[in-house]
């Protein structure tokens, strides 16, 4: 250490291992001019031992071979003979293999990149199978790893050079992955749409009209219907290998078309592939299909046909081991048809091993939308508190930008957003969806550009946002347009939300404004999710009787005055008494704690002492979640009814500015 040898700036290693590093690196240097020569008979022994323990099956020893091509690459100049470098860009790609087994997608491309160097340009003519192979795997490898430049350059590689459409395939599917990455979503769904017609495997209409959905719809519904569900599970899987590409290329094609918004492409080509499927035999993306199908079935109000085929498609998950199926089919599944007969108290937790699995097989795209996904729902559900969220969901942001994989990457900083001012940790406005998140929402919504679907995120928050901190005319003007649209989101776990929040903020608006308008329009708000309890939503039952509560104390409800007012006072007691009861046994405490709040709201104009009970259990429902932007402003608006705690005193970034606007707007 006194020689400069070993440096404290390395804490995380002990003082033996940097000492032995450094012993390494000193001895390296001693073999002076020979160490490509060192390097090419170090690889060539690790081969010859992995060669035999390949032999005795020995699958341990395959770091053997990683390393073995690291030592021949390093010994290139050894190789003078192209037949020799064609022969070790072989063995570095096998090693390539090795790594992606092992989610090391950076390494793997590295590797891949010099076996690319040793072939050279001429390999095509010379060795067509072994560039085709590597030049493609090394194109999933940089998509994987986020290097969308190299990427693309290998994909263009490959279509200039490939000879056949059938060779192009993988390439193009890597090419469209890549764009739908970019939230380029629109042209991943053209380039697919081009692709499936080259195919020529079955009619393709040049454009998707409503009346190309209807005749699919018809025809596939009646293929299904004519079959029982055991029939439909062992049901015999395809033999044409065309059929299994052709089914692939319609789910990739149906994934860009949900996020670039085309809904008529979505439904049609998601029934056309459970018709294929169905009419020549199963493939792995077959379960994908069902899981699709019975999303339609489900936005077309057949909610229990759409929990029978979502059944189908999760089992099905067991005859094949195509991970990158089986990861969408589950996706699907949870965040679309699984809260139709459960409770929906664990759709983080699923989400959250969907992203965990996509990282560690390759499926990096699913991986990132999937812990975007899982931030929705845990702000949902409300089990997670803010603080915990907020920094999971910065982490999150952090991965996709990592990867290079943006497709949920806006709606993630929409939700941390929302999650920030929420939690009090905001110096802007807190009812407008501003902050250390996202500066300027103006600035913000122009970089969304085409992407609807970030679009209708940043809408629908802000709706919550300037509902639960009082600004009924951003309330008002964002609930409007989030009526125009939340029915193309319909059945996912965040829209059944929608109409919820739409009815609460009518319900204050006719309160303020009287007259019929919101009346009528808060009833159906009421009217279409009793409808979800009925068709068999059962857990929905706590957003009915909310919403019921809000209707009785504000919208039907007398002056109070007399005995009149007391016996309406007991009645909208008892109501908001069952929602809360309701939303703590379905586990909704965040429900229970804005329950409390409305509660306390109504009777502060009447009764103080019932006013502060249910202003103060509200207070600690907020503190449980860690929502102190609600605090604060609970407090500011009935300070004479919410007694000081110790437990919401704490200090966190932004509280002046928040605390000044909060005063200033009161």
């Amino acid at each position: 250490m006194q020689e400069g040898c070993y440096e404290r700036s390395h804490p995380q290693f002990s003082l033996e291992d940097r000492l032995l590093e450094q012993v390494q690196a000193a001895s390296y240097t001693l073999i002076g001019a020979n160490k490509a020569h060192y390097h090419y008979f170090v690889g060539n022994v690790l081969q010859q031992q992995y060669n035999e323990a390949a032999k005795h099956r020995k699958s341990e020893m395959s770091w053997m071979l990683v390393l073995a091509g690291d030592h021949l690459y390093r010994g290139k100049r050894c190789l003078v003979r192209q037949e020799l470098k064609d022969k070790t860009a072989e063995l570095i790609s096998l090693a390539a293999i090795q790594l992606e087994e092992n989610a090391c997608f950076e390494s793997a491309a590295l590797y891949l990149r010099r076996a690319i160097e040793l072939l050279g340009p001429s390999g095509w003519k010379r060795r067509y199978c072994l560039c085709l192979k590597v030049h493609t795997f090394s194109a999933e490898m940089e998509y994987c790893s986020g290097n969308q430049h190299e990427c693309n350059l290998r994909v263009k590689e490959v279509q200039r050079c490939a000879q056949t459409l059938e060779d192009k395939e993988t390439a193009i599917y890597v090419w469209m992955s890549s764009l739908s990455s970019l939230r380029r979503h629109c042209e991943a769904l053209q380039t697919g749409y081009i692709l499936l017609r080259k195919m020529k495997f079955m009619w393709m209409p040049a454009r998707v009209n409503s009346m190309h959905m209807m005749i699919e719809y018809a025809l596939t519904l009646n293929a299904i219907r004519r079959q029982d569900d055991k029939s439909l599970l062992n049901k015999g899987e395809a033999t044409d290998p065309l059929v299994e590409k052709y089914v692939r290329t319609l789910m990739q094609v149906v994934t860009f078309a949900w996020f670039a918004d085309a809904h008529i492409e979505q439904t049609f080509l998601s029934l056309r592939a459970l018709r294929i499927s169905l009419q020549y035999g199963y493939t792995p993306h077959t379960g994908t299909s069902f899981a699709l199908v019975g999303l339609v079935s489900g936005s077309l109000g057949n909610y229990q046909e759409a929990r029978r085929l979502g059944q189908i498609a999760m089992r099905l998950q067991e005859r094949f081991t195509s991970m990158e199926a089986n990861l969408m089919t589950q996706y699907i599944y949870y965040t679309n048809i699984h809260h139709l007969h459960n409770t929906c108290s664990n759709l983080t937790d699923y989400l959250t091993e969907i992203r965990s699995t996509g990282l560690n097989t390759g499926n990096v795209c699913i991986a990132c939308i999937a812990a975007g996904a899982s931030v929705i729902s845990a702000y949902n559900e409300g089990r997670i508190r803010l603080d915990r969220l907020a920094s999971q969901a910065g982490h999150y942001r952090e991965e996709q930008i990592s990867y290079n994989k943006t497709t949920m990457m806006m709606v993630t900083r929409v939700y941390r957003q929302l999650i920030l001012n929420m939690a009090r940790r905001s110096s802007h406005n807190p009812a407008k969806l501003e902050g250390d998140e996202i500066k300027d929402f103006q600035e913000f919504m122009r970089k969304t550009g085409n992407d609807k679907l970030t679009q209708r995120h940043i809408i629908t928050v802000s709706m919550q946002l300037a509902y639960h901190f009082g600004d009924l005319e951003r309330a008002r003007f964002f609930a409007t347009q989030n009526q125009k649209f939340w029915k193309k989101d319909h059945l996912s776990h965040h829209s059944l939300f929608m109409p919820f929040y739409r009815g609460l903020i009518w319900c204050q608006l006719h309160e303020r404004e009287k007259g019929t308008k919101y009346k009528i329009k808060a009833k159906e708000e009421l009217k279409t999710i009793r409808g979800w309890v009925n068709y068999g939503l059962a857990f929905r039952n706590i957003f009915v009787l909310f919403m019921e509560a809000e209707i009785m104390a504000l919208v039907d409800g007398k002056a109070i005055d007399g005995l009149r007012a007391d016996v309406e006072r007991t009645f909208v007691k008892e109501a908001y008494d069952n929602v809360i009861s309701e939303a703590t046994s379905f586990q909704y405490n965040h429900i229970a704690a804005l329950a409390y709040e409305r509660a306390g709201t109504y009777f502060a104009r009447s009764d103080h002492v019932l006013a502060a009970e249910y202003l103060n259990k509200a207070v600690e429902g907020y503190n449980n979640w860690k929502a102190w932007g609600k605090i604060q402003f609970l407090r500011h608006k009935f300070s004479h009814l919410i007694k000081e705690a110790k437990c919401i005193s704490r200090q966190m970034g932004g509280t002046t500015v928040f605390s000044s606007y909060i005063s200033h707007t009161l």
